[in-house]
C-alpha cells in the first residue's frame, strides 16, 4: 500500500508545485541548480516560433535525482524572469522520472502546442528537479525570433 501511495503523494506534491504559482508572477523562490550538478539545456539557443525544442537534462551530482514531466516556461520582462502563462493549458503525465548521478533525460518542447502563439524574446523552460528532498529550480534559457 504504502508503495503505491508515496509515488502518488510526491507527484501530487511536484504538481502543485507548479500550479501554485501564478501565471505572470515572479519566478518561485526554489533555489537554483549550478550548472555544475545538474544541467538543463536546449540543444540550441535560437528558435522560430514553429520549431520543437530539444531538451536534456543531464544529473552531474553524486546522488539519484527525481522530476516530474510538468514543466514552465518563463519569459525575461523588465530585467526578471517572470512566468509566462503558456503552459497553464497543457496537460501533463503525472509520473515520477528518477536519474542515477551520470544519466540523461531527454524530451521535447513543440513551441506549436501553446494556445497562444510565443513571441520573440528570451525564455526558459523550468523543470523542478529533487535532490536529497530539496526542490531545486533547472532552466533551460533559449531566444525565439521571427
Amino acid at each position: 500500500m504504502w508503495k503505491r501511495t508515496i509515488p502518488v503523494l510526491f507527484s501530487i506534491l511536484l504538481f502543485t508545485a507548479f500550479a501554485a504559482n501564478a501565471a505572470g508572477g515572479v519566478s518561485q523562490d526554489v533555489p537554483s541548480t549550478s550548472k555544475d550538478d545538474i544541467s538543463w539545456e536546449t540543444n540550441k539557443e535560437t528558435y522560430t516560433a514553429d520549431e520543437v525544442i530539444s531538451l536534456s537534462l543531464k544529473n552531474n551530482t553524486s546522488n539519484a535525482i527525481s522530476f516530474g514531466t510538468p514543466y514552465a516556461i518563463e519569459v525575461f520582462k523588465d530585467g526578471k524572469w517572470m512566468r509566462t502563462s503558456l503552459t497553464d493549458d497543457l496537460m501533463f503525465t503525472q509520473q515520477t522520472i528518477t536519474l542515477s548521478p551520470g544519466e540523461t533525460y531527454k524530451t521535447t518542447v513543440d513551441l506549436n502546442l501553446f494556445k497562444e502563439k510565443i513571441k520573440p524574446g528570451f525564455y526558459k523552460i523550468v523543470k523542478q528537479v529533487n535532490s536529497h528532498g530539496k526542490p531545486y529550480k533547472a532552466g533551460a534559457a533559449f531566444q525565439v525570433v521571427e
